[in-house]
């Protein structure tokens, strides 16, 4: 009897160590396991934050590239306008040479006319 209790407290000695050690790989598995679970959850909110980054970014340059066309149509209609008014100051220059050279071939052609008579 005291042998057989010494036997059962044998038993139950090594069961209960095969336990403390299946218990504590458990709870060495759980951490890892959390332990990657937060390095993966710090990667993603990193990535969000990347993400997030980015789309601001792409706002910038949306809102940059429409005030830069906004910007060249002006420039481009001014540009329109200056060589407008620049054809029309020459188109009166030439208007006005054309005009003067007509006055000055009559006048050449009258007293041509005169000296030959």
């Amino acid at each position: 009897s005291i042998a057989q209790l010494s036997k059962e407290n044998a038993e139950l000695k090594v069961k209960m160590e095969r336990l403390e050690r299946e218990l504590n790989s458990s709870q060495q598995s759980l951490q890892e396991a959390h332990s990657t679970n937060e390095k993966q959850t710090g990667a993603l909110k990193a990535a969000q934050e990347s993400q997030n980054d980015l789309q601001q970014k792409m706002k910038h340059l949306s809102a940059d590239n429409t005030q830069t066309k906004e910007q060249l149509k002006k420039v481009e209609g001014k540009a329109a306008q200056e060589s407008q008014n620049d054809l029309q100051q020459k188109m009166k220059h030439l208007s006005a040479d054309n005009t003067q050279t007509k006055e000055q071939l009559k006048k050449v052609e009258g007293k041509a006319a005169q000296e030959s008579q």
